[in-house]
């Protein structure tokens, strides 16, 4: 605090103020901590020598020349002391993207002045602050993708792709009376009121009917699909009740999406003529082989961007391919199912579709292969009977059990009478003369017979009043057998099967080559040519076990019963394996 002074306590004098004379003032003798003056000692001494000859105003600047003396004094020591009460704040960060840093430098004094002592404080502090500037990516990730550099985004592997993630890896729709996406991505909506109808294709679920004198269709607005300078597979099953052959322009459409009727703009999926068609918009590929109505087709349409080629596929053989095709350019247009946006009268699908699969890639002709006749192919892998082909027909069964030492993976065992494994709604399995193949991994602890394939109209078995045949099984004697039908039993026995070993077994069938047996990839035996009698309805095929056909069904060599052991590697095909894929299914 400052000491106040009144001009009573201050008198005159002609003399100097000896007292203040004999004072010394020394800077060393000054600390930080305080400074101390005796203003009491100056007012007796200026009492004492009658300081009234001085004006009263030269008394307080002679006081305040002493306090300010003092806290000079004071800054001086602390300089010399080396600024102890400064304080340094740094902060650094390091990016490895672009970074802006900003330094702020705030230095504070604080002073204190009284007449007993003084404080000074000075504070440095220093800042850096890092920010991190964004990619951008123009136009913008699409389904989740991340920008990780300029324009490159970083795609959802597992379902998109394309520069901005905008291809699907996979669509499908099932028509299992739903419109719905399997993935649920790209759900439509039916225009004019399309109906389902059951069952579909593969004998089970269901599929869509569209009438081309409704104008029936599919539209599926949302999200775009992304089919312009890139590769992609369409595939279907169809079934048309009427197929239009009276002009260049009367189509039975399949799939589209219009953008506008310009070169490679236009994409259109049919059928024309009766022949399967893949257009871009008079840049096109048209097939070769004559198609009817009134039977199931699968056809698959490919482009591959890579080599500019179109290729068209029916029943999972190339009926024509076109180079220097494409690419397509279209950048707009909801994707049409059952029309393709071209307004012409006839320019509808009429009959039935079903398991309409897209692909982002353009899939190469064993794939297609697989694609049209892979039936069922159950791995029993994860504890599960999920269907790993294209049809997904799951199976069902009852008393059997997962075990994990399978032949690959996990397989199924059956230990107690009745134990099986049944899929069913095989429809070309009930064709005549339609070839097929079956293939499976056996693991038998009894091989006192035992029914591994029974084929039958009905699930139950099929009797009474049903088509039955068990076409796989151990004879009495321990020897794997395989059987077929044209009016009387066609069995082709085999050699013995070991105990607790595993043992590959596939069955084939064409009109030309009749039934052949493999064991662990090696011919067995065969039956010759004929023609094989079918049921006429979509199949069923239970594993392990005959079920009610035991005893009244024909059996060749097999002798019925139950089969215990366990089974892996379930597969169906419609058509007739070559040797060199019977290998491949001997060696995984």
């Amino acid at each position: 605090m400052v000491q106040q002074f009144s001009h009573e306590q201050f008198g005159q004098s002609n003399s100097a103020p000896s007292g203040i004379a004999d004072s010394t003032i020394s800077t060393k003798q000054l600390t930080t901590r305080q400074i101390s003056v005796d203003v009491n000692s100056i007012r007796n001494v200026a009492n004492r020598r009658r300081l009234g000859f001085l004006p009263k105003i030269l008394t307080f600047i002679l006081v305040a020349f002493i306090i300010g003396a003092a806290a000079v004094a004071a800054v001086i020591v602390l300089v010399q002391a080396g600024a102890s009460a400064t304080t340094t704040t740094t902060t650094t960060t390091t990016s490895t993207t672009a970074t802006t840093t900003t330094t702020t430098t705030t230095t504070t004094t604080t002073t204190t002045t009284s007449t007993t002592s003084t404080t000074t404080t000075t504070t440095t502090s220093t800042t850096t602050t890092t920010t991190t500037t964004p990619f951008i990516c123009s136009p913008a990730c699409m389904n989740g993708g991340n920008c990780t550099a300029t324009n490159a985004c970083t795609c959802n592997t597992a379902m998109w792709g394309g520069p901005i993630c905008q291809t699907p890896n996979r669509i499908f729709w099932s028509f299992d009376n739903t419109l719905q996406d399997l993935y649920n991505n790209f759900n439509g909506v039916g225009n004019n009121g399309p109906t389902y109808s059951s069952p579909g294709y593969n004998g089970a679920g269901a599929c869509i009917l569209l009438t081309q004198s409704s104008r029936q269709s599919v539209t599926i607005a949302s999200p775009f699909l992304n089919f312009a300078g890139t590769s992609f597979t369409l595939e279907v099953w169809i079934y048309a009740n009427t197929l239009y052959n009276s002009n260049p322009y009367t189509d039975n459409a399949v799939f589209g999406q219009f953008d506008q009727n310009v070169l490679d703009k236009s994409l259109h999926i049919i059928i024309r003529n009766q022949r399967i068609y893949l257009g871009f918009f008079s840049d096109d590929v048209v097939g070769t082989q004559l198609l009817s109505a009134g039977q199931w087709y699968h056809m698959a349409y490919i482009y591959d961007y890579s080599v500019r080629t179109q290729y068209v596929y029916v029943n999972g053989y190339l009926d024509a391919s076109r180079t220097s095709a494409g690419p397509y350019q279209g950048t707009t247009g909801s994707l049409t199912i059952g029309t393709n946006g071209v307004n012409t009268p006839n320019n509808f699908f009429d009959g039935y579709l079903d398991s309409i699969a897209y692909f982002g890639s353009a899939r190469n002709a064993s794939q297609v292969l697989d694609d049209a006749t892979l039936v069922s192919d159950l791995t029993f892998d994860g504890n599960s009977l999920v269907d790993r082909g294209p049809l997904l027909i799951n199976g069902t069964g009852t008393s059997y059990s997962y075990t994990t030492s399978g032949r690959v993976n996990g397989a199924v065992t059956l230990s107690v009478n009745p134990s099986y494994v049944q899929i069913t709604g095989l429809r070309r399995l009930g064709l005549n003369a339609w070839p097929y193949s079956v293939a499976i991994w056996i693991k038998p602890t009894s091989v006192a017979g035992g029914t591994i394939m029974h084929l039958s109209s009905l699930t139950n078995g099929a009797q009474p009043n049903g088509w039955c045949l068990p076409i796989m099984g151990l004879t009495s004697a321990g020897r794997i057998a395989i059987n077929s039908w044209n009016g009387g039993n066609m069995p082709v026995t085999g050699s013995s099967v070991p105990l607790n070993t595993w043992t590959h077994v596939v069955g084939t069938y064409s009109s030309i080559n009749g039934l052949r047996l493999y064991v662990n990839g090696v011919l067995s035996g065969s039956s010759g040519a004929y023609s094989f009698a079918a049921g006429g309805v979509p199949m069923t095929i239970t594993l392990g076990s005959s079920l009610l056909g035991l005893g009244v069904c024909n059996t060749g060599t097999i002798q019925m019963g139950q089969f215990y052991g366990s089974l892996d590697e379930f597969r169906v095909y419609a058509r007739e394996l070559t040797v060199a894929e019977v290998v491949g299914l001997a060696n995984p």
